[in-house]
């Protein structure tokens, strides 16, 4: 994570006008705090809240659709890509600084209108989970033991249509069908153009990047299933079939009305909305961060003055205006930024922790070995906790660990390949743990809300994704 990432995020948060098309009302006051590429970011959490609320209130009325909110994701996305698309790989190194201006400004100007869009999923359910609470309210009338809510939940609300991870991992398997060994595999032209393709597809915000490395792991893991290439390959080309099978399953043993329907098809077009944009997320973050490290050779300044200036500053600094590089430097070392009635201001380094002490919860002791979420992915894991927190916990998560951390980011992707299992303290069914699960198929549990205070490292865990438990064995 770094200051202008996230600044790009809560820029559509904050600007967009497609915010109070969708969400119903801008947000005029949040809060940034970064520390050497890790930190928090919050807002005003009655707002959020209601906001919220109002979200299933006029979902449930039929006075706002997703479907129409993801056409407009998909408009800006393509756009993103194709821009992403003319400097990655390319030599950069003809291009004056009046071509990286016009690049930078249409960059911005499509990703923050991207994530002002994206408010909505997020908005929809993330902390409060009220829409995926309305969403098992449905079932609940329905629950016996043989029909699960949370796992019918998990499964009605999974997106029925793919995105590029699904799309990666259809062309790996039939490139590992067609060559059959590992040796075949790593050294064929088909392998070191997916793995060149797709080598940004978790970059998260400032990498890193999937090795070849990282690929041949991939193809490993999927050599020794027990089941063969071509088994997970039509399983993985029919998932969809089989999904929306299911699905349609559910709704008819259920006997759902069609509004019932219709809320489930607007969880899953929010869904996949979240997943698309963490896709256009990645490639934009490696684009960007290819120019700044370009820039910051060209200019002798280092790459870290762009991931912590604001989007005005390197436009200014790329102009050629004066600009105070030693102060947005130190940034990176610690930095509160706070926007109160949309105007900017960064606190004073020696005023931070009095601050943040004035507007962050307090911690809360819990006394229990078990404790109760969303499920985001069906199915059940037992391993030892490892509690992620940031950057440097990544290497404590094995093979037979469940994560377990207050939220996900694209930077703890590589640790949640590893693990057996999620949980999180926060989320929704939009949030990026809920997504994740979903595209490696694991259990995961969300919106725990104290996971990370009830559990240790090392503690063996089992997540019982099919009902909603996560508890101490």
């Amino acid at each position: 994570m770094n200051l202008f990432s996230w600044t790009m995020i809560e820029d559509g948060f904050l600007f967009s006008p497609s915010v109070k098309r969708f969400v119903g009302d801008y947000f005029s006051n949040t809060v940034m705090h970064v520390s050497q590429d890790e930190g928090q970011w919050g807002v005003d959490i009655k707002l959020w809240n209601r906001l919220g609320q109002k979200i299933q209130d006029r979902l449930t009325k039929g006075k706002l659709d997703a479907h129409g909110n993801l056409e407009e994701h998909i408009y800006h996305g393509q756009i993103v890509f194709k821009l992403a698309h003319q400097v990655i790989d390319q030599d950069l190194r003809r291009w004056n600084d009046k071509k990286y201006l016009s690049w930078l400004k249409q960059v911005f100007k499509h990703y923050v209108e991207l994530n002002g869009l994206g408010c909505l999923a997020v908005v929809s359910d993330y902390d409060h989970n009220f829409f995926s609470n309305r969403l098992a309210g449905i079932l609940e009338k329905y629950s016996t033991p043989k029909n699960p809510t949370q796992k019918y939940l998990a499964i009605l609300i999974s997106p029925d249509q793919p995105d590029l991870n699904w799309a990666e991992l259809l062309r790996l398997l039939e490139i590992i069908k067609q060559y059959k060994t590992l040796n075949k595999i790593v050294v064929s032209k088909k392998f070191k153009a997916h793995a060149k393709k797709y080598k940004w597809l978790n970059f998260g915000y400032q990498g890193p990047l999937w090795t070849d490395e990282d690929f041949i792991q991939r193809v490993r893991k999927i050599l020794k299933n027990e089941k063969t290439a071509q088994e997970q390959l039509n399983e993985h080309r029919n998932y969809f079939r089989n999904l929306e099978k299911e699905q349609r399953r559910i709704e008819k043993d259920l006997g759902l009305s069609d509004h019932e329907i219709y809320m489930f098809d607007q969880a899953r077009t929010l869904m996949f909305t979240k997943a698309y944009r963490l896709n256009v997320r990645h490639v934009i973050q490696y684009a960007l961060e290819t120019v700044f490290l370009q820039l910051a050779k060209k200019h002798a300044v280092p790459v870290y003055f762009f991931r912590y200036a604001l989007r005005n500053e390197i436009l200014d600094f790329v102009s050629g205006k004066k600009i105070d590089t030693v102060e947005i430097l130190r940034r990176r070392h610690r930095v509160l930024k706070i926007v109160s009635n949309r105007k900017i201001k960064f606190i004073p380094a020696n005023k931070i922790d009095a601050t943040l002490g004035r507007i962050l919860e307090k911690a809360i002791e819990i006394k229990q070995d078990y404790i109760e979420g969303q499920s985001a992915f069906p199915g059940k894991a037992r391993g030892r906790a490892k509690l992620v927190f940031g950057i440097p916990d990544l290497q404590k998560v094995t093979h037979d660990d469940i994560l377990v951390a207050v939220t996900t980011t694209p930077d703890v992707l590589p640790a949640m390949g590893r693990a057996r299992g999620f949980v999180t303290d926060s989320g929704g069914i939009t949030s990026h743990a809920a997504i994740v699960a979903r595209e490696m198929k694991k259990p995961c549990v969300i919106g725990t809300k104290f996971a990370t205070k009830l559990f240790k490292d090392g503690d063996m865990i089992e997540v019982d994704a099919d009902k909603g438990i996560v508890r101490k064995v």
